[in-house]
């Protein structure tokens, strides 16, 4: 394996010299284009993560523990280099806290926020780890007032050399309650300077979704007060340190979900607001670079859709029959059906009704987290029509 990787890293530096000896007018997509090929692998979510040999991800329970999977032997447990540990205190080397945020990878380093115990309590910052499982290392204090303002809808990620925390909150302003949207971003190095890109607040409900790509980052405000429901969509330039709104969508029937970009703009996926027969539209927009304007690409109303998500070149869909039996549809940009299969999962019988979250995914496969009682399953589900989906590690939360 260390030969593969380091065959791998070889390919890369060649292709790097490659682009640094190209015209002077290469452009911005060319230039980042092997970048945004490498990131499929750090998923959305900021909860799971692949290289080429192996997934990672972590535990679920009150104390958290790095877990991987190798893809060819399908050996899992936990990313701890020591010698006899047990993986079952502080001391472990997988350890990453009990409320880690985050779980990225940069170069052959893992990163995320979490705490760990030392003398003067709980220190919470950024860490990473080497992908043997050992090296870990604190890079620098993460403040508990940054993680409070982006405790709902959490996303950490990196881009280059940088890591930005984005999420939701709850203020009090003038005596009445608001959410407000803040993302910050610092250095993977031991200074203390964050950047400020984006606080935002609104009384009613705010969600947002992130996407770095071309040197930018992409942010997506979706605001639903009693005026209806309202779209933003900013870019921030990683190196202008500036941040620019690009559109304001008002008056929408639409819930915007997450989004996804490509060269040519922001894909969104979207749900529309439900009828009085429970029926909800599913809907793919997109945000055009080259002429600033918002286009419906695709809409589906031939099923009851209830859930939606877009990700790398893939618009997936959630349909319940009458008998809440779900269907899981996946259609390229195209327009095209990649797959259409029942959402089962390999020795996990009625696996569509237990509780959900998207981790992430691209044209082969999706990943999922499924919660039943008292049982954490991470959950692989290959793109096609026959396939079921495998358990790729499980654990017991403890409540």
């Amino acid at each position: 394996m260390k030969m593969k990787k380091y065959i791998f890293c070889l390919c890369i530096l060649c292709c790097i010299c490659m682009i640094s000896c190209s015209s002077e007018g290469t452009g911005p997509a060319e230039q980042y284009e092997n970048e945004e090929q490498g990131d499929i692998f750090c998923f959305g979510s900021s909860r799971m993560c692949e290289t080429e040999d192996a997934y990672y991800g972590i535990s679920a329970g009150n104390t958290m523990y790095v877990r991987f999977m190798d893809k060819e032997s399908r050996i899992s447990g936990f990313l701890c280099g020591k010698t006899e540990c047990e993986h079952n205190d502080t001391e472990c080397n997988a350890y990453v806290g009990m409320d880690a945020r985050g779980f990225c990878m940069s170069g052959e380093q893992l990163y995320w926020v979490g705490d760990q115990p030392s003398e003067n309590g709980m220190d919470t910052a950024i860490w990473s780890m080497g992908l043997d499982g050992n090296q870990r290392k604190k890079i620098k204090k993460v403040s508990v007032e940054l993680l409070n303002e982006t405790a709902g809808n959490s996303i950490v990620s990196i881009y280059q050399d940088t890591m930005f925390i984005a999420g939701t909150g709850n203020e009090v302003s003038s005596g009445a309650p608001r959410q407000k949207a803040v993302i910050k971003a610092t250095k993977l190095d031991s200074s203390d300077q964050w950047i400020d890109i984006l606080d935002v607040s609104a009384q009613g409900e705010v969600e947002l979704d992130v996407k770095a790509a071309y040197g930018k980052l992409y942010i997506m405000l979706r605001l639903v007060t009693e005026e209806g429901i309202q779209l933003d969509l900013y870019q921030w330039n990683f190196a202008q340190n500036e941040l620019s709104l690009l559109l304001t969508q008002k008056d929408l029937n639409d819930y915007p979900a997450n989004i996804w970009v490509t060269e040519e703009g922001i894909y969104i996926s979207a749900l529309s607001e439900q009828t009085q027969e429970n029926d909800r539209t599913a809907k793919l927009y997109q945000y055009v670079f080259a002429t600033g304007e918002l286009e419906k690409r695709m809409e589906f109303n031939d099923f009851n859709y209830q859930w939606v998500q877009v990700t790398d070149q893939v618009f997936l869909m959630g349909a319940w029959d009458e008998d809440m039996h779900m269907t899981l549809w996946a259609k390229d940009f195209s327009g095209n059906t990649v797959c259409q299969k029942a959402f089962a999962i390999k020795d996990l019988e009625d696996a569509e009704s237990y509780g959900r979250i998207f981790l992430g995914g691209n044209r082969e496969h999706i990943f999922f987290t499924l919660f039943h009682e008292d049982r954490r399953y991470v959950v692989e589900i290959p793109l096609d029509d026959k396939t079921q989906g495998n358990v790729l590690w499980e654990d017991q939360i403890i409540r």
